[in-house]
């Protein structure tokens, strides 16, 4: 030990690395992690290095204000951007801040971009996935879509985090600091300045464009992320403009387009290479009235995990259509009829969102959806029924039909063992108290034509929570349901109890 170091001396050892701490022998519950400062301190840490105290002097409020909203809070940022404009007058803020930005922005880059150097190759590819794609994202949600890829994500996420690259919070989600962000998207771009086409991901609208009507993609390009709203001119597109793009497997299009726009006038037919490793479709803007999916060869579709697409004007999915990889379908808003004839293998399914697709009329056989976990028809109001075959969906976790008008009933003597919540709500012509798992704990059957709730209701061991409210048909309740920790009937107008069970149901605390 240096001699300069005395007894008891507290030393502090300040790093972005936390896998070097741990080397160096210090232990992890001696690590604390600096999080970025809160809105105060920030401004506190600017007004430092700018004028020498914690608050702006008058008539700098508002600079102050837009200069520290735009280091993004980042320490650094707030250093240099405060040093930069110390001693500098209000008129001479205003004229250089955007060439100091510019400066602390290159800073803060070559600062960051040191720690990014260090990483393997592996982990700086899923650093632009993430900058690109997945900031925001949960965890569960990355390993998903990236599962079958060559990337160690479950290391590569641990690395990214401990080198200070990336946070992951409690519930798993992950956050890139916008410079951080920023620098991976100008990591992908500068390689291929001249030639976007060359690039990983492309995300500028207007290079996109020209890429798509040039055909100048190549097999480099993993990903595209297409804003309509930003494009002013229409915008043709054929399969030949994929046709270089072997390796697309993030396809994402999205912003509302104005009614009378025709942006995509073609996306479908012949060659159907762009669709064999596209692993992630996005789309939103329910104006995008003629884009279809191509009809092609089956192998299509095999990679595909992620299909998601608000507002699709399809009334039905391709023919071809199959996707045995496909983990969460997601197609709110859609003007889907149907999906599919007859039954699609979706082994890997866990998710299918269907919200709002107000023209769906028939459900599709789920024999062999037997993952799945999340089923989401909120506001299916064409649906009459659900097929017998989601009896297999023995993962089920959750079903949503709140407010499709036209159900008369689920499929009776099917115990969905994993079921944890129904939702009914707004089902104005279900009649019949619904037999569907032995396992359910939330209940939400308000404003249906439900006229009993039967004694076999005690059946349902793990049933904690119905809620009832609105139900202006119900006559009868067994006594069973005063075992339930939390009962809701208010407005049930024609029900007729005995006072009794009234009185036991006040002293339980229920909402009558």
């Amino acid at each position: 030990m240096p001699c300069w170091v005395g007894p008891r001396s507290r030393i502090v050892v300040i790093s972005k690395d936390r896998e070097l701490l741990r080397s160096c022998g210090i232990e992890s519950d001696r690590l604390y992690e600096v999080d970025y400062p809160s809105e105060e301190l920030a401004s506190q840490m600017f007004c430092r290095c700018a004028f020498g105290q914690d608050s702006p002097p008058d008539g700098f409020m508002e600079l102050a204000i837009d200069a520290v909203e735009l280091t993004g809070n980042l320490p650094l940022g707030l250093n240099v951007l405060g040093s930069s404009l110390a001693g500098l007058k209000k008129e001479e803020w205003e004229e250089r801040m955007p060439r100091l930005i510019n400066r602390m922005a290159g800073q803060i880059d070559k600062t960051l971009k040191d720690s990014y150097d260090r990483l393997k190759e592996e982990d700086k590819a899923l650093f632009r996935h993430i900058a690109c794609l997945f900031n925001h994202k949960t965890c569960d949600y990355v390993k998903r879509l990236l599962e079958d890829s060559k990337l160690d994500v479950d290391v590569g996420l641990v690395t990214l985090a401990e080198r200070c690259l990336i946070q992951i919070s409690e519930d798993g989600i992950i956050r890139m600091h916008d410079f951080l962000q920023k620098m991976g998207t100008e990591l992908v771009r500068q390689p291929c300045i001249q030639e976007p086409g060359e690039r990983e991901f492309l995300l500028d609208s207007q290079e996109i464009c020209d890429v798509l009507v040039d055909g100048t993609g190549s097999k480099s390009v993993l990903g595209i992320f297409l804003n309509l709203s930003e494009i002013k001119d229409t915008l043709s597109i054929s399969e030949e403009a994929f046709s270089g793009m072997k390796n697309l497997r993030f396809l994402r299009i999205y912003g509302i387009l104005q009614k009378d726009k025709s942006i995509i006038s073609q996306l479908s037919g012949g060659e159907d290479h762009m669709w064999r490793q596209l692993r992630l479709l996005k789309c939103w803007g329910s104006s995008v009235r003629c884009m279809h999916l191509p009809e092609g060869k089956n192998h299509m579709w095999r990679q595909l995990r992620l299909l998601e697409w608000w507002g699709c004007s399809m009334r039905r999915m391709p023919s071809n259509f199959r996707a045995e990889n496909l983990v969460e379908l997601r197609m709110p808003d859609s003007q889907l009829q149907k999906l599919w004839e007859g039954v699609e293998v979706l082994k890997s399914l866990k998710t299918m969102d269907l919200r709002r697709s107000k023209n769906l009329k028939v459900f599709p056989d789920l024999s062999e959806a037997t993952n799945l976990e999340e089923l989401y028809l909120e506001d299916c109001c064409s649906l009459v029924m659900i097929p017998s075959s989601i009896r297999n969906l023995k993962k089920l976790r959750k079903l949503d039909m709140k407010r499709c008008t036209k159900l008369r009933g689920l499929p009776v003597n099917i115990d969905l063992e994993s079921l944890h919540s129904l939702n009914l709500s707004g089902c104005s012509q279900l009649k019949s108290f619904p037999q569907i798992s032995r396992n359910i704990s939330y209940l939400f059957l308000d404003e249906t034509k439900i006229e009993e709730v039967p004694e076999r209701i005690e059946d349902i061991s793990g049933l904690s929570y119905v809620s009832m409210k609105g139900c202006k048909n119900l006559k009868r309740i067994s006594p069973n349901i005063s075992k339930l920790e939390v009962i809701f009937f208010s407005d049930s107008y024609s029900l007729h109890v005995d006072e009794l069970f009234r009185q036991q149901c006040a002293h339980e605390g229920y909402e009558w």
